[in-house]
């Protein structure tokens, strides 16, 4: 227990030391966040849009869990997301609203690697369907520049990095999940690599479990298409947080190309909800597209986040009575 406030203390005053450093060197200026002041619409707007995202990201769940062949009503699964969001700004660490989640999902069920697999399978769609709008974006962006012919982000040198990072991560992960979930492409040689690692029986159920949403494609292009859906809200939302501060140069391409490298650097399970860390991460890579305002832009979404997490999920932990006996496997 003393190694675990100690460690909450470091992750405190580093976080804290971040803040101190923006403020400083000139990067985080405190009086622009009076500026929420002059536009409330815009941010109870973003809000809106962003409770709206994670609303629609829960079906995209219930997707998931249903090729596992575990069924629960829509009202359950947003219980246990929003209980899990709750517990994600409370508890230390990004991760710990999705072992809560994991708690009250798995509690009583015989299998568990299915319905805990499920949940890592949200994360990796979610962060697929980011980079896959950021990918659309860049091509959105060299056809305008083609048809135009004025230069746009992708003339600038100082964001080619960027873009190639997006194009790279994206073509990774399209292999990964290819091979991973289609053993027509890599199942013999990834059960191969699985015989000889260390706790291979373990690995095993894991790749199975993710292998199952390949031999599910319906449910899994539903679940991607919900995905995709649930992404619009929550980047209107951020546009709406961005207007606060003048949007006026910058493209709404440029910033949909920003916004998934922003979001990794913010999921660095630092402190919850990424802050601190995500102050740095928007204010250096927006820079790269022309908006001056990343850090104070990041702090206005934690905020947005953060009552999203104590009035939604919190209201929701309170007076629900989360139970495994809610679920209902599927017989075979």
């Amino acid at each position: 227990m003393t190694k675990k406030w100690i460690l909450n203390l470091v992750k405190f005053l580093l976080v804290a030391g971040i803040f101190v450093y923006l403020y400083r060197a000139g990067q985080f200026d405190v009086a622009k966040l009076a500026k929420v002041f002059d536009s409330p619409f815009l941010f109870i707007s973003a809000m809106l849009l962003m409770l709206l995202g994670m609303m629609l990201a829960v079906e995209r769940w219930r997707l998931l869990i249903r090729i596992q062949n575990i069924h629960i009503s829509y009202w359950r699964a947003t219980q246990l997301t929003f209980i899990g969001f709750f517990f994600s700004f409370v508890l230390p660490g990004a991760v710990s609203g999705d072992l809560v989640k994991a708690y009250y999902l798995v509690r009583g069920q015989s299998q568990k690697t299915g319905p805990l697999m499920s949940i890592f399978f949200d994360r990796l769609m979610g962060l697929y369907t980011i980079i896959l709008i950021a990918a659309c974006a860049i091509l959105f962006s060299f056809i305008a520049e083609i048809v135009s012919a004025q230069p746009g982000i992708l003339s600038q040198p100082y964001a080619r990095p960027l873009v190639l990072f997006v194009l790279v991560l994206f073509g990774g992960l399209t292999v990964l999940a290819a091979v991973f979930m289609n053993k027509r492409v890599g199942g013999a040689l990834m059960e191969r690599l699985i015989a000889k690692m260390p706790f291979s029986a373990v690995i095993d159920r894991i790749y199975h479990a993710v292998h199952q949403h390949g031999s599910s494609p319906a449910l899994t292009l539903k679940a991607l298409l919900m995905s995709i859906v649930s992404q619009i809200p929550g980047y209107a939302g951020l546009w709406c947080l961005a207007g606060i501060f003048g949007t006026q140069a910058l493209a709404l391409g440029d910033f949909l190309i920003a916004l998934p490298i922003c979001f990794l650097v913010n999921s660095i399970p630092l402190a919850p909800g990424g802050l601190g860390v995500g102050e740095v991460g928007f204010r250096a890579v927006l820079l790269l597209v022309g908006f001056q305002h990343g850090a104070e832009l990041a702090f206005l979404f934690h905020a947005a986040l953060f009552i999203i997490a104590i009035g939604v999920g919190g209201l929701i932990y309170a007076f629900s009575n989360v139970s495994a006996s809610q679920l209902k496997p599927k017989k075979p």
